[in-house]
């Protein structure tokens, strides 16, 4: 079974911008910082994943703060597209709306009874 969540993709790009806000305000910077310094080197492939390269690129100087949040951003957002059109592709995904808890639960339930 496979359920998609879907909503409407100015609200979905707003949550996207305010989790890359939370991240930082978390101390991403630091822990990417942390990393470099414990010798991980910034081509491998974990350090060049979204977030991580954009954050070795505002520390070693590359990209400015304002840049590096404004792509870093940008970037989730496309992914997400991304991962919207992959997904939507997939006849099978039954896609619902994450305020639908009560429908996404009965038709759990349905297929967990008659799979």
């Amino acid at each position: 079974m496979k359920i998609g969540l879907i909503m409407d993709r100015e609200m979905l790009y707003e949550r996207i911008d305010q989790r890359v806000d939370a991240m930082i305000d978390e101390g991403f910077v630091d822990e990417v910082r942390n990393l470099l310094n414990m010798g991980f080197p910034v081509d491998l492939k974990s350090m060049q994943a979204i977030g991580y390269r954009h954050m070795v690129d505002y520390i070693e100087g590359r990209l400015s703060w304002e840049e590096c949040v404004r792509t870093l951003k940008r970037d989730h957002r496309r992914y997400a597209k991304r991962q919207l059109t992959w997904f939507g592709a997939d006849g099978e995904v039954i896609w619902q709306e994450p305020r639908q808890v009560k429908q996404i639960i009965e038709r759990i339930k349905e297929f967990l009874i008659n799979p």
